[in-house]
């Protein structure tokens, strides 16, 4: 493949469908993909490749030469394994670890070589660093021949939440870019790019210089304006914010204005913030609440008195209510999952794809009757003994029925967490709390060269906490506001209780 192959980038703002359009994007790849050739997609969570994974799955089936991991995984399968022993840049038994090097020394200087020595310490004891598959993937891709190799395997890259890449991340992307072999997909927002901590010392790029935007300028660039989360007026409002798309709820959600809570008192905001959800369509609805501010200590102080749940939990949670699932679907067909996957040919990751699709059913749906559930249940695992659906309605009922009340137990009152973990989450109701009037005017920063030249973040962390909820958002600072702060609230139309 000779020509040169543009780079495409998409940006895709907050709900706005971005992993079913990469989904769909993979899918019409694939019949061109050669035997001996692979179609590689990077996500920065094992939580996200998992999602894809399954997804994926209910579509087509994953072909032998396709490959879904986090960076580290695709470094390592890509470039580290086949190339690094060559070089003898790592020693052939290896394990891979994830921890901070501490040195005695505060000189820049000497620091470095401390830690270097270090990390040449561990890596001759075959413990290699996470910081260190990437550098030594960029010191191996730069050379011309494996460059070559990798481009000859590597036919089409999709790199998810590309706001995110660092710098080093990017040099390794544009190695690949350069041989011309390879189609690269990117997609993110820039307008989420929230981790510039992530450099941990080392020269951080200016926001216009972040490697997204200088993907952008070799790339060909299209838009996803639309938002199918957020109804309009959660939209109309973090669309002051967005410095490079405008986008437009397709959300069918009611519509209800943005709410500031004016008390600062956070016993009393929280009280105010369940009073709008109540006044709202959720009194007799289970709802996903969220509970947001920059640091957690923010809600961990008065968590337990309103039953909230620290944002770790919220895996576990999910994990056992999956479990729960799977085990009641077993009691019904009268199989164990093994017997399942095997009648149906099933792999676990299309087993769990149609048990997630039962799940989903379940909550989406308000726990709805138990008949729906079996004719589902029925359908996806291909059932067709009628005497086993008369026999289901009662087990069914006492499901949803266990269902329903601990689900309300564990998340009627909702999960708080620092925005950072929030990124990529999505909840029916959204309180965000600002810890003075200096955070929460960074927030609210609508002057775009002050938000270029932020580099802390922390005006974008703003547009990230407003844009994880779809119907209900409620704004809090627990200072009394200046009279310039809550007449900009007043011209963005947020209503000030």
């Amino acid at each position: 493949m000779s020509k040169k192959i543009k780079p495409q980038l998409t940006i895709a703002g907050p709900g706005a469908g971005k992993t079913h359009n990469m989904i769909n994007q993979i899918i019409d790849c694939l019949p061109q993909i050669e035997s001996h050739r692979y179609l590689a997609v990077i996500t920065y969570t094992r939580a996200a490749t998992n999602e894809i994974k399954e997804r994926f799955q209910k579509q087509v089936n994953i072909p032998q030469n396709f490959f879904i991991g986090t960076i580290h995984s695709f470094l390592n399968n890509f470039i580290l394994q086949p190339y690094g022993l060559i070089f003898n840049l790592v020693p052939e038994n290896r394990i891979y670890v994830e921890c901070e090097i501490e040195t005695k020394s505060k000189d820049p200087k000497t620091k470095a070589i401390e830690k270097k020595r270090v990390v040449k310490s561990l890596l001759n004891q075959g413990i290699i660093l996470y910081d260190e598959v990437i550098n030594q993937s960029k010191i191996l891709i730069k050379d011309k021949k494996i460059r070559s190799l990798v481009g000859h395997r590597l036919q089409v890259l999709f790199i998810d939440e590309y706001q995110d890449a660092t710098v080093a991340q990017h040099e390794i992307f544009e190695e690949i870019r350069k041989e011309k072999r390879t189609q690269i997909y990117c997609v993110g927002d820039p307008e989420q790019y929230i981790m510039g901590f992530t450099y941990r010392g080392k020269k951080k790029p200016t926001y216009e210089k972040i490697p997204f935007f200088r993907m952008a300028a070799k790339s060909q660039v299209r838009e996803i304006k639309e938002n199918y989360r957020s109804n309009h007026s959660i939209v109309n409002f973090i669309n002051n914010f967005n410095t490079n798309i405008e986008q437009k709820s397709i959300s069918e959600l009611v519509d209800k204005e943005v709410s500031f809570i004016k008390d600062t008192n956070l016993e009393k905001i929280i009280s105010q913030f369940n009073d709008i959800c109540d006044e709202h369509i959720f009194k007799e609805k289970i709802i996903k609440k969220y509970y947001l501010s920059y640091e957690n200590k923010t809600f961990s102080k008065i968590a337990s008195k309103y039953n909230l749940h620290a944002d770790e939990i919220t895996d576990n949670v999910s994990n056992d209510l999956f479990k729960n699932t799977v085990e009641f679907i077993s009691q019904l067909l009268k199989k164990s999952k093994t017997k399942i996957m095997e009648d149906l040919d099933l792999d676990i990751i299309a087993f769990r794809s149609k048990c997630f699709t039962i799940l989903h059913s379940i909550t989406n749906s308000n726990f709805i009757d138990a008949e729906p559930i079996i004719d589902a249940i029925c359908d996806l695992f291909e059932v067709r003994d009628s005497q086993l659906i008369k026999n289901s309605k009662k087990r069914t009922e006492e499901f949803l029925d266990t269902f329903k009340n601990s689900t309300r137990e564990k998340f009627d009152n909702g999960h708080y967490m620092s925005i950072h973990k929030s990124k990529g989450l999505e909840a029916d109701a959204v309180l965000v709390v600002a810890k003075n009037n200096k955070e929460l005017e960074m927030w609210l920063e609508t002057d775009k060269e002050k938000r270029f030249t932020d580099t802390t973040d922390k005006c974008r962390l703003g547009f990230v906490g407003f844009s994880r909820a779809k119907e209900v958002l409620c704004i809090a600072c627990l200072e009394e506001i200046s009279p310039v702060l809550k007449t900009k609230l007043l011209e963005f139309g947020v209503r000030i209780v």
